[in-house]
């Protein structure tokens, strides 16, 4: 895998190196912030198993997301198109993590519960939409060659984005999950906007 990403660089500017690997990041801090900080921030609030259980129905937009990768592939969204197809929409996903772990963040499960699972929604499908997205800009940014490097780069930031995620359960422990979960938007809206700002540099 490393000399795969050493060949990798003789190709590839290391702007686009570094724009794949955060992300990774960027599309794994979502998912986990979801699937598994979620609902232990629910279990811990008292909301029962069914409906903890019912919102991992909201985790299936993973799952079913080929339903409109075709909508992601050809549409031009208005405004942000300036920014290319495949940019535009990851800002736009970007943007919609960010505020879905917002409203996650603001509400409280125990009186504000469809508050709740509304933001977390908005997260399933904003990071979904994101997979989408950089899965199209890393096969067209780089040579068949070099695929697998860069596919390694992916999975390296993802799972920076797991350990990442477990600092929300300190945070958590230290404070509350509303500023667990504002400081996991505030760093979604960097590392995103980072990316996306290098995603436009190719080999």
């Amino acid at each position: 895998m490393i000399r795969e990403i050493r060949e990798a660089s003789r190709l590839l500017s290391p702007p686009v190196l570094l724009a794949m690997l955060v992300l990774g990041f960027a599309s794994g801090l979502p998912l986990m912030m979801l699937y598994s900080k979620l609902s232990f921030r629910l279990a811990e609030a008292g909301i029962d198993r069914s409906t903890i259980g019912f919102m991992y129905w909201i985790t299936l937009a993973y799952s079913i997301k080929w339903m409109w990768a075709p909508v992601v592939d050809r549409v031009k969204l208005p405004l942000l198109s300036r920014l290319g197809r495949r940019r535009s929409w990851m800002l736009m996903a970007i943007i919609g993590s960010v505020v879905g772990l917002a409203i996650i963040a603001i509400s409280d499960p125990v009186t504000q519960l469809p508050l709740t699972l509304f933001g977390a929604a908005v997260l399933a499908y904003s990071g979904a939409t994101l997979d989408i997205s950089v899965d199209a800009w890393r096969i067209e940014s780089a040579p068949n060659e070099v695929q697998s490097a860069m596919a390694a780069l992916y999975q390296w930031g993802y799972r920076f984005a797991i350990m990442f995620a477990g600092i929300g359960l300190v945070i958590a422990d230290h404070s509350n999950w509303m500023i667990s979960y504002l400081v996991m938007a505030a760093t979604m809206a960097t590392v995103g906007v980072l990316a996306v700002s290098y995603t436009h540099l190719r080999a």
